[in-house]
């Protein structure tokens, strides 16, 4: 999956380089918009080639010394026929869409968007701010969090604008 996420980060002009750094415990605005955007793209051309993620969270990125962000799971689901086919053992943590509390029986089926939603608890927790969403009203990234964390599935979608 890395040679797919590599390209889809030089596709957007970023430069790319082997570096691979952990995250930063807190992060500042900029910073966390680009990795958003950077990791939300990646997953984005994961779903187009039928794979998936249920939990996006600072362990699975990774910094380049380029300032671009890289996701470095390498354990993706399966997408068949639009849904995403979980079928390990997993724990549920704060940072993983709802309806994966609710996954009690081996394989299940959830909307690919878990990964979307998890990705945008994720950006939310590296920016220091307890969870405290209206810090960053009125922001785009205030807007692309409320849009990828919707209660509901189908009105979830991650959307920056």
């Amino acid at each position: 999956m890395e040679s797919l996420f590599v390209s889809v980060l030089e596709r957007s002009g970023a430069t790319t380089d082997s570096k691979r750094e952990k995250l930063a415990d807190v992060m500042d605005y900029d910073e966390v918009s680009r990795l958003a955007l950077d990791i939300g793209a990646q997953l984005e051309a994961a779903e187009s080639e039928g794979k998936g993620y249920i939990r996006v969270g600072t362990d699975d990125i990774r910094k380049m010394d380029s300032g671009s962000y890289i996701l470095v799971n390498e354990e993706p689901y399966d997408i068949v026929s639009g849904e995403l086919k979980v079928t390990k053992p997993f724990s549920h943590t704060p940072d993983m869409a709802p309806e994966l509390a609710s996954v009690s029986r081996l394989p299940a089926s959830v909307t690919p968007s878990v990964g979307y939603y998890s990705l945008a608890k994720t950006v939310v927790g590296l920016l220091g701010i307890d969870g405290d969403m209206e810090r960053l009203q009125p922001t785009k990234l205030y807007f692309l969090v409320k849009r990828a964390t919707a209660e509901d599935p189908k009105d979830r979608y991650f959307v920056y604008i």
